[in-house]
């Protein structure tokens, strides 16, 4: 379902995709990007629970096309990829160091 801000939001049977045409490096790099997203997380989050954020490289939609819950998904990125990052400025700061993503992100909204 597109939305304005160029996002699109996909339903899956237990998980939801808010995603955009904006790479991952950009989203990261900017925060009102990241923003703008987070209000729309933080409106679904009441229904969902809190939004996880991973590049798409990650693979996760395959999570959410074949019924996967949430749960299950944060299970196998901590064995992939081990503890989320605390915040996305040190997802960019870690991908910025590495050249390369390595982290993903659990919003609690403590902010």
């Amino acid at each position: 379902m597109p939305g304005p801000g160029d996002f699109v939001l996909l339903v899956g049977k237990h998980l939801c995709e808010l995603s955009s045409s904006i790479r991952w490096a950009a989203f990261l790099d900017n925060e009102e990007i990241q923003e703008d997203l987070r209000a729309i997380a933080f409106e679904l989050s009441s229904w969902l629970g809190n939004p996880l954020y991973a590049p798409d490289l990650f693979g996760l939609n395959a999570y959410l096309f074949d019924e996967h819950t949430m749960q299950e998904a944060r299970i196998w990125l901590y064995r992939e990829y081990g503890d989320p990052s605390s915040d996305m400025k040190s997802m960019l700061h870690d991908w910025k160091a590495e050249n390369e993503y390595r982290k993903y992100y659990i919003d609690e909204f403590t902010d």
